[in-house]
């Protein structure tokens, strides 16, 4: 188990070991443990994971399921037992709103509410890390009701202050810096994209110059270590894009150039198993939160590969990153057959034939594999958001949806398929009110 992983279990077991409501007695030396924890946590630029992850997991599973009234206040209850500073509780709501799970959005939000105003200097937020800091920074932004000066105004511009420092800072070397030019040979098992994260946008100025920056880091680019480069420079181009948009903190360096890294990619990459790249894209990196950032990312993918993207990669398995897999998919099974063909994982016995019967231009619900994946997802805690896609899918081919629903086993007992089931059944049943494409499905079933 790696050392961050040590951190988050930790962290997941002292929440397992306190009970945060009022009238219950306390812990004192578990208390400071966890407290000394979380704190920790803030310092670190993978923070917002660490905390959902420890939060997500645990004995709290079992309440998620049970829809339990006691997560709907936790945060709260615990910045209040912890003694949280003004910083800590907006830090810890941050990253809890960034949670799949929706049930501490509300108490997060009143949290932020109530406390942005109370970070008012620069050194109430000296631990907590800058990245971290910028992130909760573009957020409050970002929200109608959070950006208005009463709530955010300090917070912003003491997130613009502690940028500027460490604009200032890495200008006068005071951090090091890295050559473009040197060798910078890596470790067998480092990341090309994290040396490539601290090189920034001026390594992809020219494909000359981005071919050179790989080849000095001698590292074989295999099918893990592109998909994390995809990942990770879509996220620093959106995030740049965003802080340009927003003006909340200037940016004093050179931009990436995706198209650069595209055409030179598309280049040092051939011969890769891109079904392997497509399902290494479950990196915690990704966040898919509207359409066009999912075109922006099959875009760039098919640029580097020059094919489709491969179905059989995104429904290998299950994703560590369940929210970026939840809208990779649901936006997948809408694509047109040009980006995601499921026609590969098919036969040609599952389509049905009839007057009246819709079929999806890419197949995506002739697929059985996909609806395991929702299902999976629904059993991960994603239950309403699966049954809203299922639902509104379902309404546009219930032909298709039936005769999958009857083919598979629902083993995470999330209960979506027997639900559907339950609403589709009566269209089918040759009794009146039945659809008229009724003997064509009982023909697969």
């Amino acid at each position: 188990m790696s050392v961050e992983n040590d951190r988050t279990h930790i962290l997941s077991s002292l929440l397992d070991e306190v009970d945060f409501r009022d009238n219950l007695p306390k812990d004192e030396l578990k208390l400071k443990y966890l407290k000394d924890e979380l704190v920790g946590a803030f310092r670190r630029s993978n923070c917002v994971s660490q905390v959902c992850t420890a939060f997500e997991n645990g004995s709290r599973q079992e309440m998620f399921k049970q829809g339990s009234k006691a997560l709907e206040t936790l945060p709260s209850n615990l910045c209040t037992v912890l003694n949280f500073s003004a910083a800590e509780c907006v830090t810890l709501a941050y990253c809890l709103t960034q949670s799949q799970y929706r049930i501490f959005a509300g108490d997060s939000f009143r949290i932020l509410k109530i406390k942005c105003p109370e970070v008012n200097n620069f050194e109430s937020v000296a631990n907590i890390h800058p990245d971290v800091l910028t992130a909760i920074g573009q957020y409050v932004y970002s929200s109608e009701e959070l950006s208005s000066p009463a709530i955010s105004e300090k917070l912003i511009k003491i997130v613009k202050a502690k940028q500027q420092q460490q604009q200032l800072a890495a200008s006068s070397g005071a951090f090091g810096s890295l050559s473009l030019s040197g060798d910078l040979s890596l470790q067998p098992k480092s990341s090309i994209a994290d040396a490539l994260g601290e090189l920034g946008g001026a390594c992809s100025s020219s494909a000359e110059q981005f071919r050179s920056t790989l080849h000095n880091l001698r590292t074989k680019i295999d099918e893990e270590q592109l998909a994390a480069i995809i990942v990770t420079t879509l996220a620093r181009a959106m995030q740049e894009n965003e802080e340009k948009k927003k003006e909340i903190i200037p940016s004093l360096h050179p931009s990436w150039n995706l198209e650069v890294v595209a055409d030179v990619l598309l280049q040092e990459c051939r011969g890769l198993n891109w079904v392997l790249v497509a399902k290494f894209l479950d990196h915690p990196a990704l966040v898919i939160r509207s359409e066009s950032d999912y075109q922006l990312l099959t875009r760039f993918f098919m640029r580097i590969s020059g094919t489709t993207i491969p179905v059989a990669g995104l429904l290998a398995n299950s994703w560590q990153n369940r929210a970026a897999h939840f809208a990779i998919l649901t936006l997948a099974a809408s694509s047109p057959r040009t980006i995601v063909d499921f026609s590969v994982l098919i036969t040609a016995e599952q389509l049905i034939t009839g007057e009246g019967i819709n079929t999806p231009p890419n197949l995506s619900w002739l697929c059985l594999p996909l609806f395991s994946r929702f299902l999976a997802l629904a059993s991960a805690g994603m239950t309403q958001e699966v049954m809203e896609v299922l639902v509104k899918a379902a309404t546009s081919y219930p032909e298709y949806f039936i005769v999958s629903l009857s083919q598979i086993q629902d083993t995470t007992n999330s209960g979506v398929r027997s639900e559907l089931l339950r609403r589709l059944l009566p269209l089918f049943t040759g009794l009146q009110g039945s659809r008229p494409t009724y003997p064509a499905v009982m023909r697969k079933l």
